[in-house]
């Protein structure tokens, strides 16, 4: 079975962690990938990570760049009225958010929400938020508007519905949506 090394940074920033696949037949990958690393600063003492990527891709290891955080538990069906799907604003919407997906997400609803919307920074948003106006940031807000809410996430037009009803009774104007070949959200077509 693969084995995957965490490394962490002394920043103690999780944004500064890097993960590696071990290499194969590796029987004490934290012993190697320590002797690689010592090896290096007794050579140059404030190395950079391409240097240590380099070093350690050397040795067999391969540095995992492009990893990719799933928000949703894996485990999250075992709570029962627990729920995380994406959602994505309109392309055309006004504000600083537009043609972005975020988290909708039941684990952080606050102030009496049944859920809140969290963006890329960890930012949580509830229905009544404004945002910034695109083109007049950091002078002029504007409400949240419209969501669309992607049904191919959900293995049920029950889910989608239980999603729709979550998001309506937090207050946030719903619509169901699906994202283009290009990422875009688009509002359902009429068939």
């Amino acid at each position: 079975m693969p084995k995957v090394a965490l490394l962490s940074s002394v920043s103690g920033d999780i944004q500064h962690q890097k993960l590696l696949l071990v290499p194969d037949g590796c029987m004490d990958p934290e012993a190697e990938i320590d002797r690689i690393l010592v090896a290096l600063a007794t050579e140059a003492p404030h190395f950079s990570w391409q240097q240590a990527r380099e070093a350690l891709r050397a040795a067999g290891y391969t540095p995992l760049e492009d990893i990719v955080g799933v928000t949703r538990p894996w485990d999250e069906s075992r709570c029962s009225h627990a729920m995380t799907f994406a959602v994505a604003f309109p392309p055309d919407a006004e504000h600083e958010h537009a043609g972005k997906t975020l988290r909708a997400s039941t684990w952080l609803a606050a102030e009496g929400g049944v859920i809140t919307l969290v963006d890329e920074h960890g930012q949580c948003l509830m229905a009544d938020d404004q945002l910034w106006k695109r083109g007049a940031e950091g002078w002029e807000q504007v409400p949240l508007g419209v969501i669309f809410v992607p049904r191919s996430q959900f293995a049920s037009t029950a889910q989608l519905s239980t999603a729709i009803a979550l998001l309506s009774e937090s207050g946030f104007h719903v619509q169901p949506g699906d994202p283009d070949t290009a990422g875009n959200v688009q509002a359902p077509s009429a068939r």
